[in-house]
């Protein structure tokens, strides 16, 4: 049996809080940059896109319509936190959108496309931040590429998001070519939309990993006091040493150096090992954060 307390339910309501803000910032950018710049989102939201160029279907409807297979599979095969949360994000994006079509609400030309594209693109970046911070999502592409994930645990995320998009904007190229018939200006249209998403990526990722993401150094190195000492007296960091051996377990006269930097802190750290030991061996891998140390930064 669940047990109720004040602090679950303020964490709920947190999520919820969370996942519908991400709901209004992805249709703030749907209807007043995607849709007035004739380009084709990422994932579902751009078969929305394309069966309103193509066929005037309202994206509200649509958007909903396309979804609710979705939503059927991940409740059965996700996660019920995260398919709830995920079923709520949908519908509130459905709603909304829904709104701003009854009121007619004017949607102005883009005084610029590619300004147009990349203000859009942070703005449905935050959309999709949001949710991901309540542990859910917006639906769509998101949700088919957690089931393929969840049944093969090899296969990249991103590998199955760039597949779908491909056949996504591969269907709005033949939309726009048959509405407007000009190759060039869909091949145009077709690239500002590739942009944008690219856009979306970046602002998801910088805010996921920070502004200034921490880096895991490895350095595999025969002056493991020198390097040591190096690394604590300009980046103020503990290290931790490990002695390197070979397959068979002989050792190798070399130790392995672990510490972690920011991404500022890169250049400085590469310059730095190049002075004390050229003959290292280093590299690094980005990680979301520390833990017991809030003030690491």
């Amino acid at each position: 049996m669940i047990k109720i307390t004040k602090k679950s339910v303020l964490l709920t309501l947190k999520d919820f809080l969370l996942v519908t803000l991400g709901a209004i910032f992805m249709v703030v950018a749907a209807y007043f940059f995607v849709v007035p710049c004739q380009i084709v989102a990422c994932g579902v939201g751009g078969l929305t896109n394309v069966f309103l160029y193509w066929f005037g279907w309202k994206m509200s409807i649509t958007s909903i319509a396309l979804q609710i297979p979705l939503l059927v599979l991940a409740l059965v095969m996700l996660p019920k936190g995260f398919s709830v949360k995920t079923v709520y994000a949908c519908v509130m994006y459905s709603v909304f959108y829904g709104i701003l079509e009854r009121l007619n609400v004017p949607q102005e030309t883009p005084p610029s496309i590619l300004l147009w594209v990349v203000f859009g693109g942070v703005i449905e970046g935050f959309g999709i931040y949001f949710p991901f911070l309540a542990h859910a999502s917006n639906g769509g592409s998101e949700i088919i590429s957690s089931i393929v994930v969840n049944r093969n645990p090899d296969a990249k995320i991103g590998t199955v998001l760039n597949i779908f998009n491909f056949y996504v904007y591969g269907l709005g190229l033949i939309c726009f070519i048959a509405t407007d018939s000009d190759i060039m200006d869909s091949v145009l249209k077709i690239f500002y939309s590739v942009l944008f998403s690219y856009v979306v990526a970046f602002v998801v990722d910088s805010y996921s990993h920070g502004l200034d993401p921490l880096l895991r150094y490895y350095i595999v190195t025969d002056k493991k006091d020198e390097v040591s000492q190096t690394l604590a007296e300009h980046f103020k960091r503990g290290v931790t040493g490990a002695e390197v051996v070979d397959t068979d377990g002989n050792p190798t006269g070399k130790s392995m150096v672990i510490v972690v930097i920011q991404h500022r802190q890169n250049g400085r750290l590469k310059h730095l090992l190049k002075k004390v030991d050229p003959n290292c061996f280093a590299y690094c891998k980005i990680i979301d954060g520390v833990v017991t140390r809030p003030d690491f930064k």
